[in-house]
C-alpha cells in the first residue's frame, strides 16, 4: 500500500525531531567535556602557581644555606692562612732564640698559630667539606645544583610542566566549543529542513546529517581518538 504524502511528512518530521535530539545531546556532552577540561586547567595551573612558590622558597632556603656555609669557608681559608703564617713567624723567631721556653714571644706566636688551626678547624664543622675544590676553592655551584636535585625528590619544582599541560588542555576545550558551531550549523539545517514544505527539504536534511557528522568526527579528533 502505498504511502500518502501526510504519512511521508510525518515519518520525515519524525526522523529531524530525531536528529535535532541526537544534536542536542552530542552538544551538551562536548559541551560538558569541554566545561570539565576547563575546570582542568585552572587545576593546573594552580598547581603551577604552587611550584613557583615552592621554587621560591627552596631557592631562599638554599641561598640561606650557601650563604652560611661559603661564609664558614672563608673563616677556614682565613684561620688556615692566619695559622700558615704565624707558624713561618715561630719557626723564624724559634730559630734565632734556639728555645721557645726562653722567648715568651716565641711561645705567644706558638698558641696563636695553634689557636689559629683550631679554629679554623671547626670552621669545618658548618660547611660541606666534599665541595672543596683540589685548589683549596669551595664549589658552590655543586652545593647549590645537588641541593636542588634533592628538593626536587620532595618538592614539586617543575612550574612550567603544570603551565604547558595546562594551555594544551585549555587549548582544547576551547576546540572542543568550537565544534558546537558546527553542531549549531546541524541544528540550522534540520530547522530549515522542518520548515520547507517542498521535497527540497531533503537537501538541508542531508546537509545538516553531513554537518552533525563532521562535528562528530572533529569531536573525536581533537579528543585524540583518531
Amino acid at each position: 500500500m502505498a504511502k500518502t504524502p501526510s504519512q511521508n511528512s510525518a515519518r520525515f518530521k519524525l526522523a529531524i525531531a530525531v536528529l535535532i535530539a541526537l544534536v542536542a545531546v552530542a552538544s551538551a556532552l562536548v559541551a560538558a567535556h569541554a566545561a570539565v577540561l576547563a575546570v582542568d586547567a585552572d587545576t593546573m595551573d594552580s598547581d603551577g602557581l604552587d611550584a613557583v612558590l615552592n621554587v621560591a622558597a627552596v631557592r631562599s632556603v638554599q641561598a640561606a644555606n650557601l650563604y652560611q656555609h661559603y661564609t664558614a669557608y672563608t673563616d677556614y681559608v682565613r684561620y688556615q692562612e692566619l695559622g700558615s703564617l704565624l707558624s713561618r713567624e715561630y719557626e723564624d723567631q724559634l730559630f734565632g732564640t734556639g728555645n721557645a721556653d726562653k722567648d715568651p714571644r716565641v711561645r705567644e706566636l706558638l698558641n696563636r698559630r695553634e689557636e689559629a688551626y683550631d679554629l679554623a678547624s671547626t670552621s669545618q664543622f658548618f660547611f660541606v667539606t666534599r665541595y672543596l675544590n683540589q685548589d683549596g676553592g669551595y664549589d658552590r655551584e655543586r652545593e647549590l645544583g645537588e641541593a636542588w636535585a634533592e628538593s626536587a625528590r620532595w618538592v614539586d619544582l617543575d612550574p612550567e610542566a603544570h603551565f604547558a599541560q595546562a594551555d594544551q588542555v585549555r587549548e582544547q576545550s576551547r576546540s572542543l566549543v568550537g565544534t558546537l558551531i558546527v553542531f549549531a550549523g546541524a541544528l540550522w539545517c534540520y530547522t530549515l529542513a522542518s520548515i520547507i514544505k517542498h521535497p527540497l527539504r531533503y537537501v538541508p536534511a542531508l546537509a545538516g546529517l553531513c554537518t552533525f557528522l563532521a562535528g562528530i568526527l572533529l569531536a573525536i579528533r581533537i579528543e585524540g581518538w583518531l
